[in-house]
C-alpha cells in the first residue's frame, strides 16, 4: 500500500507501537534532492501525503529512539516566512504529542472570546496596524502558564521578547528545551512564496518581511546561541527531509 494513496491521519498509535518494537530499517543515501526509506515510498510521494505521512517517513529514518522523552519538550520553532514552520510543527506534535502554538492563533482565540486583552488587540487589528508588546505578551504568558510542553512558534520575534519569555519561563520553572531555526536562503522564501499565489505576497513585500526578519529576528538566534539552545535546521529541501533531521535533533534534546 502506497503512502501517497492515504489522506493525513494521526499517525502516533503506529508511533507509539514502533516504539516497543523500533524498526530495523536505516535511510538509504539517494541523490541529494532524494532520501529513500526501507519499507517507505520515496520521498516525493510522502510529500504529497502530507506532515503525517513525514512524520512517518521521519519515524522510519530515525528508529524512533528517544521518543519516550524523559523530561517536557518546550521548544520555540523559529525562521523566517515560507521556511515551515507550520508544517514541522505538526510534524514534531505527531511525534512527542506536545501541544502547537503560535502567536497567531492565540491573538485569534482572545479575540473571538473577547478577554480584556482580546478587546484590546482588536482595536489594533481592524486599524491594520500591529498589535503592541504590552498586549501580545501577556497573552503568550497566559498560555503558557497552562501548558508544560509546548512547541512555540514564530516567537520571540525581538530581543526584548526573548528577554521577556526567559523572564516569563524563569517564573513559572519551565525552563526551555531547544531552540531550533528553519534555514532556507532568501531566494527560496520569495519563490514559494509567490508560487502561493496571495495578492500580497508580492517579491516587494516579501522582500520588505525578509529584511524585518533580519533586522530583528535573527539577533534572537544569537541570543539563544550562547544559552547553548540553538538548532540549525537546513529546510530547504522536502518536508520528509527536513522533518527528519528536526526530529533527530530533538531526540538528543530530550
Amino acid at each position: 500500500m502506497k503512502i501517497s494513496s492515504l489522506t493525513p491521519v494521526d499517525f502516533r498509535p503506529t508511533l507509539r507501537a514502533a516504539r516497543v518494537n523500533p524498526p530495523e530499517s536505516r535511510a538509504v543515501q539517494e541523490p541529494a534532492d532524494q532520501i529513500t526509506l526501507s519499507a517507505l515510498p520515496a520521498s516525493g510521494d510522502l510529500r504529497r501525503a502530507g506532515a503525517g505521512a513525514g512524520a512517518q517517513a521521519a519515524a522510519a529514518s530515525a528508529g524512533l529512539a528517544g521518543l519516550a522523552m524523559e523530561q517536557p519538550l518546550r521548544m520555540l520553532l523559529i525562521g523566517p516566512p515560507g521556511s515551515g514552520k507550520g508544517t514541522q510543527a505538526e510534524i514534531v506534535d505527531q511525534f512527542f504529542e506536545v501541544p502547537h502554538i503560535s502567536t497567531g492563533q492565540i491573538l485569534r482565540n482572545e479575540i473571538q472570546q473577547q478577554t480584556e486583552l482580546g478587546k484590546a488587540a482588536e482595536e489594533y487589528v481592524k486599524a491594520g496596524k500591529m498589535v503592541p508588546d504590552s498586549i501580545m505578551l501577556p497573552m503568550v504568558d497566559n498560555r503558557l502558564e497552562k501548558e508544560d510542553s509546548f512547541i512555540l512558534d514564530g516567537f520571540p520575534r525581538s530581543i526584548a521578547q526573548a528577554q521577556h519569555l526567559d523572564a516569563t519561563l524563569s517564573r513559572l520553572n519551565k525552563p526551555l528545551t531547544c531552540v531550533e531555526t528553519l534555514e532556507v536562503s532568501d531566494e527560496t522564501v520569495v519563490k514559494r512564496l509567490k508560487e502561493r499565489g496571495r495578492e500580497d505576497d508580492t517579491e516587494e513585500v516579501i522582500r520588505a518581511r525578509l529584511k524585518i526578519y533580519h533586522e530583528q529576528t535573527e539577533p534572537v538566534m544569537a541570543h539563544y546561541q550562547e544559552q547553548g539552545l540553538l538548532d540549525h535546521i537546513p529546510a530547504e529541501g522536502k518536508v520528509p527531509e527536513v522533518g527528519f533531521y528536526l526530529v533527530t535533533c530533538l531526540n538528543k534534546r530530550v
